[in-house]
């Protein structure tokens, strides 16, 4: 008996417009073992006719909306090839589960490898990484010291990212490199803005200092009304012990 074939409609992320029969079949090759041997293949040839779409199911998996593109229930019916609406039901037979289970963790498997591969440098495109620094002054205490700030570089590999922030932030600061400096890898820069992220980055961390120098300013003047109440009392008491003296003179 014949395979049952069905129509689906799949929204292209971050794309007005469905996914194709060519990109549903792609997908589903993502979703056997030998999808790894088709990442490999496409991390090799820039010119692969794949690789955009694949960098876009990339992201989506990775950095899009929970539940939508490639992450939704019509999209993992499309690649496990199964009645549209099946995995709304609250009852799977057990050939559908399984189907569902297996194409799925081949899925995620193969994705997991694009990225070992793309933060290697061994996918022949430039990559986004962030660092994370401690820009606090050395021997700076804990009330005026803010969290490592977030910065953004584009560089081929963690190596060459680490170079790259050494050369250009870290010697012109005078910051020793072992002083916290941790590079984080974040995805393919065709992806993202990475003067975009520095802005944010450098915003929240502008944020972060204001709201420290508010709480300082608040405790230097709550400092100066103690002082100002702890002047007044000893003059007080200072006024009441010459009171005192006084009136003892007298009495003698």
């Amino acid at each position: 008996m014949p395979k049952q074939k069905y129509e689906y409609s799949v929204s292209y992320p971050g794309k007005d417009r469905d996914l194709t029969k060519r990109e549903i079949i792609f997908l589903r090759k993502l979703c056997r073992t030998s999808g790894r041997r088709l990442v490999n293949e496409i991390a090799q040839d820039p010119n692969h006719k794949f690789r955009s779409f694949f960098l876009d199911v990339w992201y989506n998996y990775n950095h899009g909306e929970r539940r939508s593109g490639v992450q939704s229930q019509e999209c993992l019916e499309a690649m496990c090839e199964v009645q549209p609406g099946l995995f709304s039901t609250w009852y799977l037979e057990q050939g559908d589960q399984q189907k569902k289970t297996y194409r799925t963790n081949r899925f995620e498997e193969n994705i997991r490898h694009a990225t070992s591969t793309m933060s290697r440098g061994r996918f022949g495109a430039p990559m986004l990484w962030r660092v994370d620094t401690d820009l606090n002054q050395k021997g700076s205490g804990y009330e005026s010291r803010i969290r490592d700030v977030n910065s953004y570089v584009v560089a081929n590999n963690h190596d060459e990212a680490s170079t790259v922030w050494q050369t250009m932030v870290l010697n012109p600061l005078a910051i020793e490199p072992q002083r916290g400096v941790t590079v984080r890898f974040i995805g393919p820069s065709s992806h993202f803005s990475c003067l975009t992220l520095n802005n944010e980055a450098l915003d929240a961390t502008k944020s972060e200092i204001q709201k420290k120098r508010e709480e300082l300013e608040k405790t230097l003047e709550e400092l100066k009304k103690t002082q100002e109440r702890s002047e007044f009392a000893f003059a007080l008491i200072n006024q009441t012990l010459a009171m005192v003296g006084l009136s003892e003179d007298a009495q003698a």
